[in-house]
């Protein structure tokens, strides 16, 4: 029997040095590296086979030309990109054609009956409130824009014209997404609603909320501080808040949610200049001023009859 000066390990061999390496081309924990006649294993990180034939095909013997070696076998396997939002010929189908329409949108006919036209044309222009025809009509696009002006998603909620939100018959909220709606592929949310806005107000203080509508109702009230909202509370993580870095935060949790916001706001307080929480929303005196209820937020409390502003500024506290 022919004795090689070099093989690749066998199952046995394998599991004497701890199982299969990762392989140099794929990263994929499926590399056999070659022994020598002694069993030694010659380079774990270099010479062996992959065993990802289809979809690597890496393979170098140790006393091959490497050069000659590695142009018979496939390039570096490189997977596709997931695409992470709209391209340009995506923003003009999707996008633009929802920035109208707006006499439709229920949300957009409430927002009128509050602020009136002036602040609600602003509300639009500054967020990019979109319209699309969708639950019978009317519903509202949350575009999240990051930094750059990347398109991310599109979340698609219906609103009746008293400002709130449609049930289902189980009881949630009517929602979606473009992504959904239109097949163009998964597109996560990967930035504020709003965050496009951080480059229109660079000194401005920033207010973080958990829903979008609230973001746009608290913009017509509070000229000093630019909103934004996670859209879900379990979104307010570090890699969704690194475009506020350096910035001088404040959180607006609704309510139920102050003490798990001031600890997410803890763990992230290296990120920002400074970071502050309103525990208004926590107060039984404030919640029964403004017949407000369990789970409501600051949104809530703005559109209400007697909101006095200055009850922002008295719950302020630093984390």
């Amino acid at each position: 029997m022919t004795k090689y000066k070099f093989h690749l390990a066998t199952p046995d061999e394998q599991r004497q040095h701890g199982g299969k390496w990762f392989c140099p081309q794929c990263q994929q924990k499926s590399f056999v590296p070659y022994l020598d006649a002694s069993g030694k294993i010659v380079d774990e990180h270099k010479y062996g086979r992959c065993e990802r034939v289809n979809s690597c095909g890496y393979i170098l013997y140790p006393d091959s030309d490497e050069n000659a070696t590695t142009r018979k076998y496939r390039p570096i396997y490189t997977p596709k990109p997931k695409a992470k939002f709209l391209n340009a010929e995506q923003r003009e189908k999707y996008f633009k054609p929802t920035l109208a329409d707006y006499d439709s949108n229920h949300l957009i006919i409430y927002l009128r009956k509050i602020f009136g036209d002036t602040t609600v044309c602003k509300m639009i222009e500054n967020y990019y409130i979109g319209t699309i025809d969708l639950f019978n009509g009317g519903a509202t696009v949350f575009w999240q824009i990051d930094r750059y002006g990347n398109i991310h998603r599109g979340k698609v909620m219906q609103y009746n014209e008293s400002g709130h939100r449609v049930k289902h018959s189980n009881g949630r909220g009517l929602v979606n997404s473009i992504h959904n709606i239109y097949g163009i592929g998964d597109l996560p949310q990967e930035c504020l609603f709003g965050e496009h806005l951080l480059t229109k107000f660079p000194n401005m203080f920033v207010g973080i909320v958990e829903s979008e509508k609230t973001a746009i109702i608290a913009s017509g009230v509070v000229s000093d501080c630019l909103f934004l909202a996670t859209g879900g509370c379990t979104k307010l993580t570090p890699a969704m808040c690194q475009a506020l870095k350096g910035r001088n935060v404040v959180l607006f949790p609704d309510n139920g949610k102050f003490e798990e916001w001031s600890e997410k706001g803890r763990a992230m307080r290296h990120l920002f200049n400074t970071i502050s929480i309103i525990d208004i929303m926590e107060h039984e005196d404030v919640l029964e001023c403004y017949n407000l209820s369990s789970g409501d937020d600051i949104g809530d409390m703005i559109i209400s009859p007697n909101f006095d502003i200055k009850d922002f500024v008295i719950n302020l506290k630093e984390l």
